[in-house]
């Protein structure tokens, strides 16, 4: 549904730039609803300048296609859509590993008795930076 969505608007604009305008612009309504950002709300008004009102107008419906899909079931939805929609880059290693392997290897890589003994778990993960 959201793949048919914004394939729907992208007759002028390549689906890499209409994901990444959806992206950008759904995270800076979201933090503009609790924390008010005169920069960011301008950056949304810059992108909203691109796009006709009948363009603009899927850029809501695809937000709630997100927000139900991240409801309905837990998992990785954005990074499925990125794929399904062919714009991960190979040669540049921009890939999304589907959910049931992440969860496979989180399960294989944490040790749950460490919280019982130690209070805090540790956990080996390449994205994730040490403070």
């Amino acid at each position: 549904m959201f793949e048919k969505r914004i394939r729907s608007i992208s007759n002028r604009f390549n689906v890499y730039d209409l994901f990444r305008d959806f992206l950008e612009m759904a995270a800076i309504s979201l933090n503009n609803a609790l924390l008010r950002d005169p920069l960011l709300e301008q950056r949304y008004l810059e992108i909203t300048k691109k796009y006709s009102k009948n363009e603009l107008s899927a850029f809501p419906e695809l937000l709630s296609i997100t927000v139900q899909a991240l409801e309905s079931k837990v998992g990785d939805f954005l990074g499925e859509v990125f794929m399904r929609l062919e714009l991960g880059n190979r040669k540049g290693g921009q890939i999304f590993t589907p959910y049931a392997v992440c969860e496979i290897a989180a399960e294989l890589s944490v040790n749950v008795s460490e919280i019982d003994e130690d209070g805090f778990l540790v956990v080996h993960e390449p994205a994730v930076v040490q403070w």
